[in-house]
């Protein structure tokens, strides 16, 4: 009996961070900060989770490495910190967009890293305030660091040729668990992110190890790992919809609601952080009045009102502060702050209503100023487009449109009565009033009967992020019998540097005493693309 108990004891020792990972349950509010593509001082990280701790938000999640800079010391691999952690350029944008991608050391490049201890201190300082800190370690993607570091670690063997881990080679899960050994024995927590998400896989097709295999099988293989860690996996989306299905891994779902769905009815747990709403790299007023975001238009009301919905599904919810855009940590606080304040309060019982959100959230901005934190300032919010608050009348609303060249699938507004329905759009390119075409637009509208025309104005949309541009070209004329076309006006446009601007584009009738057209039944515009090809995004053609 005594043999029993003592082989039950020793196994409870040995297991027990185990079995505690398998019962712990995700934290129902998470915040993430990417410390990759900018890294952030530790000063600033302690000021978070102060901040997260005073509001009750139970996590802040560290992405730690990604493509632009391996963030933690390994000491079993020097090499991730001394070349991974610095790079050639100090703004992200300009490093990932001039061709090079190549990095340096401490004394030529841009970046920093944090030492195991700064770590280990930072993580006991959030414990004893009831914060805990998820890491995340890429894998098998967005790991051009890695591979620069260590080439052996991708297919080629070369430096600068894959972002992409090896993940037929027996010695990618050897690093890999050398390195999670270090970050378990750094981190407490029960959770490890380790991505999953947007992995190219070109290697892999030919890579003699890798052939035929799948990234969901490199993802398993991963997940013994941590298992035996004592740890539970959370991954991105990617990698469910790929085909795993051992629930034992936790899902980080960013795309689809239904995939959260989906996944938590299958048994896995859940952290949704829908990209559209819960990714704070957006403007969070008009993009004139902000410094350069990812894009994108995410005030603090919206951002409210999604949290909040009924439509969110049952699932650990995350905000994620991606930082390719973010270069300092007061661009962080004004990105993260206040918006923050709506996760904090969607996590109550009974969150306030959004007017009531609104009054409490403009209180506690202040309050976060005095304190010292770079939060947005409410107080000056200049607010969404003034043509998006209204409908517009004109000649053209209701009239039928017929496209020479289709909208694209993805970005179809309101179909085809969208550029006749009196809606214009916003700030956003994703608000579903924006119609999109990949490439040159050629549409006619049917007026119904002859009218006589003032002014036509066609105003589009330019998010350089996002590769959608304004037209390089805007061309309308007019008919009566869709046989013999009047031109009205043909307006070249020089490339636009600003990264976020919307420009309208107008024809307007000659003065007193000056020929104009008759009345004219169809109106044909045309639009080509700038010279760097993307996307083409317009709203309401207005008629007066």
């Amino acid at each position: 009996m005594k043999r029993w108990l003592t082989f039950l004891l020793t196994f409870s020792l040995l297991h027990f961070p185990l079995l505690h990972s398998f019962s712990s349950s995700l934290p129902r509010g998470i915040v993430m900060v990417d410390v990759s593509r900018h890294f952030m001082p530790l000063s600033f990280l302690y000021r978070q989770v102060d901040e997260l701790a005073r509001y009750g938000i139970p996590a802040l999640h560290l992405h730690l490495t990604d493509a632009a800079g391996w963030r933690m010391e390994i000491r079993k691999y020097p090499e991730l910190t001394d070349q991974g952690a610095w790079r050639t350029a100090p703004l992200w944008q300009d490093w990932w967009n001039d061709g090079q991608r190549r990095y340096a050391d401490k004394a030529t490049g841009y970046g920093g890293y944090y030492t195991q201890d700064e770590l280990r201190h930072l993580v006991r300082y959030a414990a004893g305030l009831g914060v805990s800190i998820i890491p995340e370690i890429e894998f098998p993607g967005h790991s051009e660091e890695v591979t620069a570091a260590l080439p052996w670690l991708s297919c080629t063997g070369e430096a600068y040729t894959s972002a992409d881990f090896c993940i037929g080679n027996d010695s990618t899960y050897m690093f890999m668990e050398d390195v999670l050994r270090e970050v378990c024995d750094i981190f407490p927590s029960p959770f490890i992110h380790l991505g999953g998400d947007e992995a190219g896989g070109i290697h892999w097709r030919t890579c003699p190890r890798c052939r035929g295999m799948k990234q969901s099988d490199a993802m398993l293989r991963l997940n013994a790992i941590v298992r035996r860690l004592g740890r539970t996996m959370i991954c991105w989306d990617e990698v469910y919809t790929g085909g795993l299905r051992d629930t034992s891994v936790a899902i980080m779902v960013w795309r689809s609601p239904d995939t959260a769905r989906e996944a938590l009815s299958s048994g896995h747990q859940v952290i949704y952080c829908p990209a559209r709403y819960c990714y704070l790299d957006k403007y969070q007023d008009a993009p004139s009045t902000q410094p350069r975001a990812m894009g994108g238009y995410l005030p603090l009301d919206s951002l409210y009102c999604h949290l909040i919905s009924e439509d969110v599904p049952p699932a650990s919810l995350a905000l994620c502060l991606w930082t390719e855009y973010v270069p300092t940590e007061e661009d962080a606080e004004r990105m993260l702050w206040p918006r923050a304040l709506a996760l904090a309060e969607a996590l109550k019982p009974e969150p306030r209503s959004s007017k009531a959100f609104r009054r409490w959230a403009e209180r506690e901005t202040r309050k976060l100023r005095a304190r010292g934190v770079h939060a947005f300032d409410l107080d000056h919010e200049t607010g969404q487009r003034t043509a998006y608050t209204s409908r517009a009348r004109h000649l053209a609303r209701g009239a039928r449109v017929t496209y020479k060249t289709p909208f694209h699938s993805l970005y179809p507004a309101a179909g085809a009565a969208s550029l006749t329905d009196g809606w214009q759009g916003g700030w956003a390119n994703t608000d579903g009033r924006w119609q999109g075409f990949l490439g040159a637009m050629d549409l006619t509208i049917d007026l119904a009967k002859p009218k006589r025309l003032r002014s036509i104005d066609m105003t589009f949309l330019q998010s350089r992020g996002v590769e959608i541009y304004l037209p390089s070209r805007f061309t309308v004329s007019v008919s009566n019998d869709l046989q013999t076309w009047t031109p009205l006006t043909d307006q070249p446009h020089a490339s636009d540097p600003r990264p976020d601007v919307l420009h309208t584009f107008r024809w307007q009738s000659p003065g007193p005493g000056t020929p104009s057209p008759g009345p004219v039944r169809y109106i044909r515009i045309e639009a080509r693309p700038d010279a760097l090809g993307g996307w083409l995004f317009a709203d309401e053609v207005v008629v007066h």
